[in-house]
């Protein structure tokens, strides 16, 4: 060092005695730091296209025909088609949940037989959805999101024969449908997968449509709840830029 500041000096001087311009040698180089860069970093803009599945659990819908819908669990598939603009990400979807009837709760004024009873509903959706992704934790990048769409819900309530395992018999008793309102919130995690144009991710979704009205193959009109779902979601993004 000290070497080195004396050559700088001497070279500086000799040039003003000479009047010539020598710049003076450098005393140290810096090092420049390395880019910082993290796998969770901003994409940039243009569309993609997710597939996801989810399971959930279900609020049990009651009825003003004096019974109950015991809903056990739920699945989903869904299809999106999205683009992204900076940190919103703006989507259609096309999703079917289905939901598996353990029995029907019946009261004092059932329109059906004192039985067992099982089936399943199963939910259509055209849904639009508004995304907000939030700043990146490392490999993570958190999101928020938003849906409002329609459903078409169907109900299929059939008597069940139960031993051990309650097996659904060929005598229904509900067999409708209705097209309602529906929306969710969603909110969950994005990651980076094996290619450049991939990412994969977890989240929770919350589910809800509006009351149904629906008729037993009796002629009894009824209003149901509406669905009320709780979903952990897992699927991929296929990003097209």
């Amino acid at each position: 060092m000290v070497i080195s500041r004396k050559l700088s000096l001497a070279a500086a001087g000799l040039g003003a005695v000479l009047g010539l311009a020598i710049p003076s040698l450098p005393v140290a180089a810096q090092e420049q730091p390395a880019p910082v860069s993290t796998a969770a970093e901003s994409r940039g803009n243009g569309f993609y296209y997710m597939l996801d599945f989810s399971l959930g659990d279900s609020e049990n819908p009651g009825t003003d025909a004096d019974f109950g819908v015991d809903l056990d669990w739920s699945t989903s598939l869904g299809f999106g088609l999205g683009y992204r603009v900076g940190p919103l990400r703006l989507e259609a979807e096309l999703s079917s949940h289905f939901y598996r009837v353990g029995s029907l709760d019946l009261g004092a004024a059932s329109p059906f037989p004192a039985a067992d009873y099982a089936g399943g509903m199963q939910a259509l959706n055209v849904m639009a959805n508004v995304f907000v992704d939030l700043p990146a934790a490392g490999r993570m990048r958190p999101y928020l999101g938003a849906g409002f769409g329609m459903a078409r819900v169907s109900a299929e309530y059939n008597e069940s024969v139960c031993i051990i395992y309650c097996f659904s018999t060929s005598n229904e008793v509900v067999d409708d449908w209705d097209r309602v309102n529906a929306w969710q919130v969603m909110g969950g995690l994005s990651f980076e997968a094996w290619a450049p144009n991939r990412e994969w991710f977890i989240g929770y979704r919350y589910y809800e449509t509006q009351d149904l009205n629906l008729r037993t193959l009796s002629g009894v009109d009824f209003n149901q709840e509406g669905l009320q779902d709780h979903a952990i979601m897992a699927g991929f993004r296929f990003l097209l830029y």
